[in-house]
């Protein structure tokens, strides 16, 4: 059910964050392996059986050109999470962190309980 997944990503957003102990606005390059390897996990994880991942296999099985399928899902996977991370850390720059875990928990919580009360009637 996916109400249950936004619900239970919403108190993993409120507890950790892989920013916790890390000067945050200096505007250096900072690379974390392990922060890196997490956020492929997840959104490996996350990503299976959705609703993007089913588009591009039905646009790669009509498609004569498969290896151009996977270039155009890549670059538009890449350009997604490019503008999401800039979005981050402009918020980081402007809003303590606290208020933006606040922020994300609730907006998790918010839709989790939306999809929980569809599934329900």
């Amino acid at each position: 059910m996916r109400g249950g997944k936004y619900i239970e990503s919403s108190t993993k957003t409120w507890r950790t964050s892989t920013l916790d102990g890390y000067p945050t606005g200096d505007g250096g390059i900072r690379l974390d392996w392990k922060a890196g390897l997490v956020t492929f996990a997840v959104i490996f994880l996350a990503e299976l059986g959705d609703k993007t991942q089913l588009m591009v296999m039905s646009l790669s099985a009509r498609s004569k050109a498969p290896y151009t399928i996977f270039l155009g899902a890549a670059a538009a996977l890449i350009a997604s999470s490019l503008l999401a991370v800039w979005a981050g850390d402009t918020l980081l720059r402007t809003i303590p962190l606290k208020y933006i875990r606040m922020g994300t928990g609730l907006g998790f919580m918010v839709i989790g309980g939306m999809l929980f009360m569809k599934a329900v009637r």
